[in-house]
């Protein structure tokens, strides 16, 4: 009895693993070399207690094999054996000139909204929805960015809020959201009755629902929520050969599953993926041959660290002509202030591209703009690399203690002194542009005809100072329209007082932000 007993419990016991972990079932699986080992250890311990009596030690022969066999294959195929292998795992690397490869940025096409600016904004729209707020819910790390019709989006599936609310809509949720991450417009697509989300339960999980009608045996990972042309959800899904920290992951294929039907497509690598498709190679790839690439250039017995480079301590997506990219500052190996370049990741084929550009890491390019509303007390987010007249730039927003966008920020990468900062993206760029010697350059600057003109005398102007800027805000005669300037982009607006005559071209908008100003008073004064 006491026999079935504990069998009773080791199948429990195994059955819930299976349950929750989803173990692959080969012997190059860390994961399943783990598993086997408990389960031999667990029967060694039955036999041990009510088999049948033999010399001491006799049931420990197989756990230790079995152990043997697990650490014995974590040793040999670590750093020390396999330090070539891993230094050549992330291929070719073509070194490109930066100025000539990345395309020019169009500031009303870069990426404002991060993960946290997403959940945020789908979280207000799928509040203001009555009845769906209460049933489902939105998870961070659901959000995937991806280029839809040429707007780059976040975009999500709504989650179910635990068990029971999965129980009463086995179906599946209603829909997606959708964040345009420059424009921050917010959309609840319904309509599409996803089954098969991350927050379903046993077979109606995306990650189950895969191991057991695709295979059991496939190492799977970033099961990344994507829109096809038409806006119906997918899973796109990397199939991987390797264990991290072990062997090297290579990409095998992509598996593609219609959230809604659950209809698979596999592509082998190589294979023309899908247009639609944003990610084949996860960031954690990306993470893993950079370092590997700049720690084992001189092989795993290297004491002095020559030549050795490290990544810098974030990655971020980047998009140009139309890729999505991985990116990273690369650093000495002694991490200090300054990179000797960067590596990008052709997110779709894992192409890696080294730029050679000295100057400061992220990190101090981070400082720079906090450090110019050090008295806000803002927090910038992690950079966009870009190029701006060619030459690379972060760009960055400052976050308030609510986590809300209060600045934009401009930081040039060879030169960090560089910069610009202000509540509006159109005034920091601009100040940036003075810094660098780019303001007349029509191709980083708001087209005239975007611009309205005004003119009159000016009947009431006043300054204030916002985190370390200076403003001027007036208004004209006749008029209750109040106008912004900039001081450090219209330096003789200091002179300017009620009762004189000014002309000047401004951008609509909640600010009616000047872009030219002239002071008809002041220039004909003697």
């Amino acid at each position: 009895l006491m026999i079935f007993v504990t069998l009773l419990i080791m199948a429990i016991l195994g059955g819930s693993l299976w349950l929750f972990k989803i173990p692959l079932f080969r012997l190059d699986s860390i994961g399943f070399l783990m598993y086997l080992n408990m389960a031999v250890m667990g029967l060694a311990l039955l036999f041990a207690l009510w088999g049948p009596k033999v010399k001491p030690g006799y049931y420990t022969v197989v756990p230790g094999l079995v152990l043997l066999l697990t650490f014995g294959s974590l040793f040999f195929n670590s750093g020390i054996f396999q330090s070539e292998a891993r230094y050549n795992l992330i291929g070719g690397v073509e070194v490109e000139d930066f100025n000539e490869d990345m395309k020019v940025v169009d500031v009303e096409k870069l990426r404002i909204l991060d993960r946290e600016d997403a959940v945020r904004h789908g979280e207000n729209r799928l509040g203001s929805e009555s009845g769906l707020g209460s049933q489902y819910e939105l998870v961070g790390q659901n959000f995937t960015l991806q280029i839809i019709d040429g707007e780059l989006y976040w975009s999500a599936p709504l989650a179910h809020r635990g068990l029971f609310r999965w129980m009463k809509n086995r179906q599946g949720t209603p829909g997606y959201i959708k964040v345009n991450a420059t424009t921050r417009e917010t959309e609840l697509v319904l309509g599409h009755t996803i089954k098969y989300t991350e927050s379903a339960f046993f077979g109606d999980n995306i990650r189950r629902y895969v191991y057991l009608n695709h295979s059991m045996t496939a190492r799977y990972t970033d099961f990344s929520f994507q829109l096809d042309l038409a806006g119906h959800p997918y899973y796109a899904i990397t199939l991987f050969e390797g264990d991290h920290g072990v062997y090297g992951k290579e990409v095998q294929g992509l598996l593609t599953v219609d959230a809604t039907t659950g209809e698979m497509t596999y592509y082998e690598e190589g294979e023309a993926y899908p247009e639609w498709v944003d990610r084949v190679y996860p960031e954690s790839f990306f993470q893993q041959r950079v370092a590997w690439w700049g720690r084992y250039v001189n092989g795993w017995f290297n004491p002095s660290n020559e030549g050795q480079l490290r990544p810098s301590t974030g990655t971020n997506v980047i998009y140009n002509d139309g890729n999505a990219y991985f990116y990273t500052g690369i650093t000495s190996w002694g991490g200090d202030e300054s990179t000797t370049g960067f590596m990008l990741m052709n997110s779709k084929t894992g192409a890696s591209t080294y730029y050679q550009v000295s100057g400061a890491t992220e990190e101090k390019a981070m400082g720079i703009a906090e450090g110019r509303v050090q008295n806000a007390g803002y927090i910038a987010t992690f950079p966009v690399l870009i190029s701006v007249g060619g030459h690379p730039t972060y760009f960055m927003t400052l976050k308030d203690q609510n986590g809300h966008i209060a600045e934009y920020a401009f930081v040039n990468v060879e030169d960090y002194m560089k910069s610009g900062v202000s509540r509006s993206i159109e005034t920091a760029q601009a100040e940036y542009m003075v810094e660098m010697g780019l303001r007349q350059d029509t191709g980083f600057i708001l087209e005239e005809g975007t611009l309205e003109e005004a003119q009159g005398v000016v009947k009431r102007i006043n300054q204030i100072t916002l985190a370390g800027d200076t403003y001027f805000y007036f208004n004209l005669e006749g008029s209750e329209t109040i106008y912004r300037m900039a001081f450090i982009n219209h330096p003789l607006a200091v002179l300017t007082k009620e009762g004189d005559q000014v002309s000047f071209k401004y951008l609509p908008g909640e600010l009616q932000e000047v872009r030219t100003f002239l002071n008809h008073t002041f220039q004909e004064s003697p």
